[in-house]
Protein backbone atom coordinates (compact mmCIF):
# COMPACT_ATOMS: atom_id res chain seq x y z
CA UNK A 1 0.00 0.00 0.00
CA UNK A 2 1.07 3.51 -0.68
CA UNK A 3 1.43 6.43 1.64
CA UNK A 4 -1.78 8.07 2.89
CA UNK A 5 -1.90 11.71 1.84
CA UNK A 6 -3.26 14.41 4.13
CA UNK A 7 -5.58 16.81 2.31
CA UNK A 8 -5.91 19.42 5.06
CA UNK A 9 -5.47 22.99 3.83
CA UNK A 10 -1.95 24.28 4.19
CA UNK A 11 -0.58 27.78 3.74
CA UNK A 12 0.66 28.44 0.19
CA UNK A 13 4.35 29.23 0.25
CA UNK A 14 6.54 29.91 -2.77
CA UNK A 15 9.45 27.58 -3.26
CA UNK A 16 10.15 24.01 -4.27
CA UNK A 17 7.30 21.55 -4.64
CA UNK A 18 7.04 18.93 -1.90
CA UNK A 19 7.10 15.18 -2.55
CA UNK A 20 3.38 15.01 -1.71
CA UNK A 21 2.56 17.77 -4.21
CA UNK A 22 4.65 16.05 -6.90
CA UNK A 23 2.58 12.89 -6.44
CA UNK A 24 -0.66 14.84 -6.77
CA UNK A 25 0.57 16.67 -9.87
CA UNK A 26 1.70 13.39 -11.45
CA UNK A 27 -1.75 11.93 -10.75
CA UNK A 28 -3.39 14.89 -12.53
CA UNK A 29 -4.81 16.40 -9.35
CA UNK A 30 -4.65 20.01 -8.28
CA UNK A 31 -3.18 21.02 -4.94
CA UNK A 32 -4.87 24.45 -4.69
CA UNK A 33 -8.12 26.11 -5.72
CA UNK A 34 -9.50 29.62 -6.17
CA UNK A 35 -13.14 29.43 -5.14
CA UNK A 36 -15.96 31.81 -6.07
CA UNK A 37 -14.03 34.23 -8.28
CA UNK A 38 -16.48 36.98 -9.25
CA UNK A 39 -14.03 39.85 -9.85
CA UNK A 40 -10.71 39.83 -11.75
CA UNK A 41 -7.85 38.65 -9.53
CA UNK A 42 -4.49 36.91 -9.51
CA UNK A 43 -4.64 33.55 -7.73
CA UNK A 44 -1.03 32.42 -8.27
CA UNK A 45 2.17 34.42 -8.68
CA UNK A 46 5.03 32.60 -10.33
CA UNK A 47 5.16 29.15 -11.88
CA UNK A 48 2.01 27.02 -11.68
CA UNK A 49 -0.24 24.71 -13.67
CA UNK A 50 -3.85 25.61 -14.37
CA UNK A 51 -5.73 22.31 -14.05
CA UNK A 52 -9.50 22.77 -14.23
CA UNK A 53 -11.89 25.69 -14.61
CA UNK A 54 -15.46 25.40 -13.34
CA UNK A 55 -17.87 27.96 -14.78
CA UNK A 56 -20.67 28.37 -12.25
CA UNK A 57 -22.32 31.40 -13.89
CA UNK A 58 -21.46 32.25 -17.49
CA UNK A 59 -20.98 35.98 -18.14
CA UNK A 60 -22.15 37.66 -21.31
CA UNK A 61 -18.60 38.78 -22.22
CA UNK A 62 -16.80 35.46 -21.49
CA UNK A 63 -14.27 34.11 -19.01
CA UNK A 64 -10.56 34.75 -19.59
CA UNK A 65 -7.52 33.34 -17.81
CA UNK A 66 -4.04 34.75 -18.30
CA UNK A 67 -0.44 33.70 -17.67
CA UNK A 68 0.17 36.90 -15.70
CA UNK A 69 1.45 37.87 -12.25
CA UNK A 70 -1.04 40.74 -11.92
CA UNK A 71 -4.20 42.10 -13.46
CA UNK A 72 -2.15 44.87 -15.10
CA UNK A 73 -0.11 42.21 -16.97
CA UNK A 74 -3.23 40.44 -18.27
CA UNK A 75 -3.02 41.17 -22.00
CA UNK A 76 -4.14 39.29 -25.12
CA UNK A 77 -0.53 38.17 -25.66
CA UNK A 78 -0.55 36.01 -22.51
CA UNK A 79 -4.12 34.71 -22.74
CA UNK A 80 -4.32 31.03 -21.74
CA UNK A 81 -8.06 30.41 -21.92
CA UNK A 82 -11.02 32.30 -23.34
CA UNK A 83 -14.47 30.79 -22.91
CA UNK A 84 -17.36 32.67 -24.53
CA UNK A 85 -19.91 29.83 -24.59
CA UNK A 86 -20.92 27.69 -21.62
CA UNK A 87 -18.71 24.58 -21.38
CA UNK A 88 -20.25 21.13 -21.38
CA UNK A 89 -21.06 20.18 -17.77
CA UNK A 90 -19.55 23.52 -16.68
CA UNK A 91 -15.98 22.13 -16.53
CA UNK A 92 -12.96 22.89 -18.71
CA UNK A 93 -9.90 20.63 -18.35
CA UNK A 94 -6.85 22.75 -19.14
CA UNK A 95 -3.64 21.32 -17.59
CA UNK A 96 -1.64 24.30 -18.89
CA UNK A 97 1.69 25.43 -17.37
CA UNK A 98 1.90 29.13 -16.52
CA UNK A 99 5.25 30.82 -15.95
CA UNK A 100 4.36 34.31 -14.69
CA UNK A 101 1.25 33.43 -12.66
CA UNK A 102 -2.45 32.71 -13.01
CA UNK A 103 -4.89 35.62 -13.31
CA UNK A 104 -8.62 35.02 -13.69
CA UNK A 105 -11.08 37.47 -15.27
CA UNK A 106 -14.58 36.02 -14.75
CA UNK A 107 -16.19 38.69 -16.92
CA UNK A 108 -19.18 40.83 -16.02
CA UNK A 109 -21.49 38.84 -13.78
CA UNK A 110 -19.44 35.65 -14.11
CA UNK A 111 -18.74 33.18 -11.32
CA UNK A 112 -15.71 30.88 -11.69
CA UNK A 113 -13.75 28.37 -9.63
CA UNK A 114 -10.31 27.20 -10.76
CA UNK A 115 -7.97 24.48 -9.53
CA UNK A 116 -4.20 24.75 -9.98
CA UNK A 117 -0.83 23.55 -8.72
Amino acid sequence: MGKVLAFAPRPRMPGPVSEEQLQLIAAGRATHAALNVTTPRTVQVGWGTLCRVFVIAMPSDGVRIYDAASIAEATPENLVLECVTPPQLGVIAVDWPCIRGITIDPGTGGHVTASFN
